[in-house]
């Protein structure tokens, strides 16, 4: 996570003209939601995915309960456990940018109090919803919030020791405007990884593998062994992020762990292809349900232990309390109470709940320290006015809704002011079809001013280095398959362009941490690139008309060769005038 761009942006107030829960509906059911209107439908598509997000899309969710999420505003304090969450995961991200040997509990903490006595570092690295209130806490507080960031990264040094841990990436960022972009199997996948570690052998010193981490703030958790068929959210999203690090590196993170920081506790997860393959499926499934509920336009219920948490619940006509089967009583002035922080009698009592393990608390009027009550929680009843509608609302989706009339599924509705003018004619039926003109397709290049802008208004600039560069791969690929005698046509020649592309993109990243068509670098590996497809194929190593076990053995051969010469040439470099008088002594038959 990446405190400024990520979370800690999405915490800051936002002003609203009508109640955020306006412009929603109940099908007649009472169990499913439609959204009426689009602007808010629209916030519930995403184009990208992160892991975070999926789990609120698994099947054992009620997806009101994450449309609620998505659409109320945050207005959290400092000490709310998702704010200090924010200011620990900032803590840790700059402490490991720092050099190893700088890694001690007190420069953590000493992180944490410039957070509080400098307003721009605390809005860089805690955003300008959180950094602000951090600011501006008076003396007693200030003391107070930074004990909870303490306890929440102190643990660390209970699990590991961070001077002695090798960096490979700190807070790696995928999608939106981050450096990296990946595909999670289909899906288009955004997200931070908290830390990549290098795992380097004690003796030798060399590179043996990747461990990819998650900082976790709140309570240890793990699955609910009563609970097999619910997925583990938690182990999944390790498993996500070991398919992003692959995807750009084209390196199998070996290990993947979640720490907790606060509980003092480690969890390993299994990061094996066919562990990590689970989670990808539940993964593109996550983002195909959540297209098709806004295709829909229908957000169905899911009544359980849980809705005592969420905050509709006292307008929710679904919500059932486990205690009972029946609807909850007013829980306005209640806050949400976790097990561990209940009297004696009430633990016992709820022990005898149906389904009390799942919901891990209750309900129930809360005050401060001061006595004063908790702020609300939970929307008191009749804050919000949910009708009742006959079908469900349009999508943002114009096929969708298309798909929808023809089906029957849905009659042609009225024009309204949101909908607009439909018309209801077929132009196949005795009137002359119609060609719309289209619009040109975008441009695929557009001229530039300089060599050293990749793009120009995102289109890619054909005077630019990284445009020779990809013309280069292509050329190459095309080169190559003439030699070999093959097909020349769209799909080997992409084809053969791409495998070339991963093998520079995986040398590039392993000699630098980045991949960039415009960079020195890159032109560096592509020549070596070069070079070694000739040599290789000069000792008859081809790969041509062979099986996929043969290509991947190829591939990982001119990898290898690419990444040598290119640090042949780096340690010439390195020797300066020191070159030995007889290096061709190397070259010697063996005695």
């Amino acid at each position: 996570m990446s405190p400024a761009s990520g979370h800690a942006a999405a915490t800051a107030h936002v002003e609203e003209t009508e109640h955020p829960l306006a412009g929603l509906a109940w099908l007649p059911d009472k169990k499913t939601l439609t959204i009426t209107d689009v602007s808010k439908l629209k916030r519930l598509r995403r184009k990208q995915l992160s892991a975070s997000t999926s789990h609120a899309l698994y099947p054992d969710k009620c997806y009101v309960s994450m449309v609620i999420d998505r659409l109320m505003p945050r207005e959290d304090g400092v000490f709310e456990a998702n704010q200090l969450g924010i200011a620990a995961h900032a803590v840790l991200e700059h402490l490991f940018s720092l050099p190893g040997p700088e890694r001690t509990k007190a420069r953590a903490s000493a992180i944490a109090r410039e957070y509080r006595e400098n307003p721009e570092f605390a809005e860089k690295m805690l955003g300008h919803g959180l950094g602000p209130l951090v600011h501006a806490l008076n003396e007693a507080d200030t003391a107070k919030w930074l004990h909870e960031v303490d306890i929440r990264t102190h643990g660390l040094w209970e699990i590991e020791d961070p001077t002695q841990v090798t960096v490979f990436r700190n807070e790696m960022g995928f999608g939106a405007d981050n450096e990296f972009n990946v595909n999670i199997g289909r899906v288009p996948f955004v997200g931070y990884i908290d830390r990549v570690d290098k795992i380097v052998d004690p003796v030798t010193g060399e590179i043996t593998g990747y461990k990819v981490i998650d900082y976790k703030m709140g309570k240890y958790k793990e699955p609910d062994p009563k609970y097999p068929n619910n997925p583990d959210e938690y182990g999944d999203q390790i498993k996500v992020y070991v398919a992003a690090m692959f995807g750009v590196t084209g390196f199998w993170p070996e290990s993947g762990s979640l720490v907790f920081a606060k509980q003092h506790r480690e969890r390993v997860i299994e990061t094996t292809q066919e562990a990590v393959a689970g989670a990808v499926e539940r993964f593109e499934a996550a983002y195909d349900r959540m297209h098709a509920m806004a295709d829909a336009n229908e957000y169905p219920t899911k009544p359980g232990p849980l809705c005592s948490w969420c905050v509709l619940v006292n307008n929710c006509p679904a919500a059932v309390n486990p205690r009972n089967g029946q609807s909850y009583e007013d829980l306005s002035n209640t806050a949400k109470i976790p097990f561990d922080q209940l009297t004696p009698a009430e633990q016992a009592e709820g022990k005898n709940w149906p389904a009390w393990k799942k919901a891990k608390g209750i309900r129930k009027v809360a005050f401060d320290e001061d006595g004063n009550p908790l702020p609300l929680k939970a929307l008191p009843k009749g804050a919000v006015s949910i009708p009742v509608v006959q079908f469900a609302a349009p999508s943002d989706n114009e096929e969708a809704n298309r798909r929808r009339i023809t089906n029957g599924a849905l009659p042609q509705p009225a024009p309204s002011a949101h909908r607009g003018t439909g018309t209801t004619s077929n132009p196949t039926e005795g009137n002359p079809m119609t060609i719309s003109a289209q619009a040109p397709a975008a441009p695929a290049l557009k001229e530039g001013v300089s060599v050293h802008d990749a793009t120009t208004d995102g289109v890619l600039n054909p005077r630019s280095y990284a445009a020779r560069a990809v013309l280069d791969i292509t050329k190459l690929a095309v080169k190559k398959l003439s030699e070999a005698g093959q097909p020349v046509n769209g799909g080997t020649v992409n084809g053969l362009a791409f495998t070339f592309a991963h093998i520079v993109q995986n040398v590039e990243f392993a000699l630098t941490g980045a991949f960039d068509w415009q960079s020195g670098t890159n032109y560096l590996v592509r020549t070596a690139l070069a070079n070694s497809i000739d040599t290789l194929n000069s000792e008859g190593s081809s790969p041509w008309g062979k099986g996929a076990s043969e290509w991947d053995t190829w591939v990982e051969s001119v990898r290898k060769r690419t990444t040598a010469q290119v640090g042949v040439a780096v340690k010439l470099f390195g020797a300066g005038t020191d070159i030995p008088d007889t290096p061709w002594a190397a070259l010697l038959p063996a005695a």
